[in-house]
C-alpha cells in the first residue's frame, strides 16, 4: 500500500492507493454517511467451540460490524477466519485458560482492516481504514 500526502491550504492529506490493480480498493470500505456499529460483550468463556458459533449468531442479529470480546480464555494470539465470513483476532494468556480478548469482525469490516496488534492477555489492537481517517479499536480487558 502506497500512502500519498497533499498539501493544501496547509492541511496535510494522507491518501492511501491500493497497490493491487486486480481487486477492487477495499481501503476505504467505510464512508463519511455510512454507519458503523460497534459492540462489547464479557462473554466469561469461549473455551468451547460452539461458544463461537453462537456469539456469530448474536453479532449477526444485532447487525454488528464490530464486537469487542473480553475474557474469551483461549491460548495463545492470532486471527481465525470463520466459515460465515468473520474475522476473530484474539489475544490469550500462554499458560492457562484466564483473561483473554478478542474482536470479532464482520466480512466488510476485514476489508477495511489494516493490521492488528496483540499486546497481551489483556489488550488487542485493530486498525481499520476509512476514506476519511484510520480508526483504531482497542479492546482491554481490566476485573
Amino acid at each position: 500500500m502506497l500512502i500519498t500526502h497533499t498539501r493544501k491550504n496547509n492541511i496535510i492529506t494522507e491518501t492511501p492507493t491500493n497497490l493491487n490493480n486486480n481487486s477492487p480498493n477495499t481501503m476505504t470500505t467505510y464512508g463519511f454517511k455510512q454507519r458503523i456499529m460497534i459492540g462489547t460483550w464479557n462473554v466469561r468463556t469461549l473455551s468451547a467451540p460452539s461458544r463461537l458459533e453462537q456469539v456469530c449468531k448474536e453479532f449477526d442479529s444485532y447487525k454488528l460490524d464490530i464486537l469487542g470480546l473480553s475474557e474469551i480464555r483461549w491460548l495463545d494470539k492470532g486471527s481465525k477466519q470463520l466459515e460465515s465470513g468473520h474475522t476473530f483476532i484474539y489475544s490469550g494468556n500462554t499458560s492457562n485458560r484466564i483473561n483473554g480478548v478478542g474482536i470479532l469482525l464482520s466480512p466488510k469490516a476485514k476489508q477495511a482492516l489494516i493490521k492488528y496488534v496483540p499486546f497481551s492477555d489483556r489488550i488487542v489492537k485493530a486498525r481499520l481504514n476509512s476514506k476519511f481517517r484510520k480508526i483504531t479499536i482497542l479492546q482491554c480487558y481490566a476485573p
